[in-house]
C-alpha cells in the first residue's frame, strides 16, 4: 500500500499528519508546515483522520488568506476544535 505524502510515522510508531502552508501565509507564521499527531498506530485510521484534518485546514487557510488575518501557528489547531 502506498503511504500518502501527508502521513509520516514517528519514532514512537504513531502516525502524524503534515501539511505545507502556502508561501504567503508561511511568511506570516515563520513556519512552512502544520504538523499534528493523529494518535494512532493504525494506517487506515490515520488516513481517515488525516483526510478530515486536511479538509479542515484547507478551508481554514483559505479563509485566513481571504481575510488577511495574522496567523499564529500555535493557535491554529485550537481553531479546529
Amino acid at each position: 500500500m502506498r503511504i500518502p505524502n501527508y502521513l509520516y510515522l514517528a519514532p514512537s510508531r504513531a502516525w502524524h499528519f503534515r501539511q505545507r502552508i502556502p508561501s504567503d501565509l508561511a511568511k506570516q507564521t515563520g513556519q512552512t508546515a502544520i504538523k499534528r499527531s493523529l494518535g494512532t498506530r493504525d494506517i487506515l485510521t490515520a488516513q481517515c483522520r488525516a483526510l478530515s484534518l486536511a479538509r479542515q485546514y484547507a478551508d481554514l487557510l483559505e479563509a485566513i488568506g481571504k481575510l488577511d488575518w495574522k496567523l499564529d501557528l500555535k493557535t491554529l489547531p485550537g481553531l479546529l476544535r
